[in-house]
């Protein structure tokens, strides 16, 4: 069993999920430069062999044609980390900063008030 598995992840206490295009959602939000250790993400808790170059979804191709002049997605709200974000979206583009031996990189913030009219409960 992994680590993530143990750790709270809901982003509200009715375990909605979200329902929607988050990029078209994100356009309006503000530009803010991050240090990337201040963004929880789920690979956080996964074993190295599943992330990176292993990442399962693409052997490792999506963090070596991540376009970093992107912006990757954050929400500003609690975590399981405890961090102040959590990754939305630029898994693959987070991982090809910090090979490039980057600290922070520039994200969309969103707020949970800007998500909840899309969150839907998981039936």
């Amino acid at each position: 069993m992994h680590k993530w598995f143990y750790n709270e992840w809901r982003i509200d206490p009715l375990d909605r999920v979200f329902v929607g295009n988050i990029i078209e959602l994100a356009k309006q939000a503000p530009l803010v430069t991050i240090e990337l250790s201040d963004i929880c993400r789920i690979d956080m808790y996964e074993p190295s062999t599943h992330k990176r170059e292993c990442c399962l979804c693409c052997n490792g191709e999506g963090m070596y044609y991540a376009d970093i002049s992107k912006p990757g997605i954050v929400l500003q709200a609690d975590n399981p980390a405890g961090l102040p974000y959590r990754l939305l979206d630029g898994r693959h583009r987070v991982w090809a900063m910090e090979a490039k031996g980057m600290t922070e990189g520039r994200f969309k913030v969103l707020e949970l008030a800007q998500i909840k009219p899309y969150l839907r409960l998981f039936t």
